[in-house]
């Protein structure tokens, strides 16, 4: 079950990476619990960025510009 994880956490279907059916268990369920952390990470800098750019917007424009890009 782990595997498959880690290839829905890739994106990727069962014929890519053949490599992963050789990794036992704990080493896909530690790889599928990198990748979940490493895509959290990568959510919250984005955020941290947009909210960043967001103060470079006067204050009544952050509102609507909130809202179109789904914030």
């Amino acid at each position: 079950m782990s595997v498959d994880s880690v290839r829905k956490s890739l994106g990727i279907g069962p014929d890519a990476l053949p490599g992963l059916d050789k990794l036992d268990e704990a080493a896909a369920r530690q790889l599928a619990e990198h990748l979940d952390e490493a895509d959290r990470a990568h959510h919250k800098h984005i955020e941290a960025s947009m909210q960043e750019a967001l103060n470079h917007f006067p204050r009544l424009l952050r509102g609507p510009i909130k809202k179109i890009f789904g914030m």
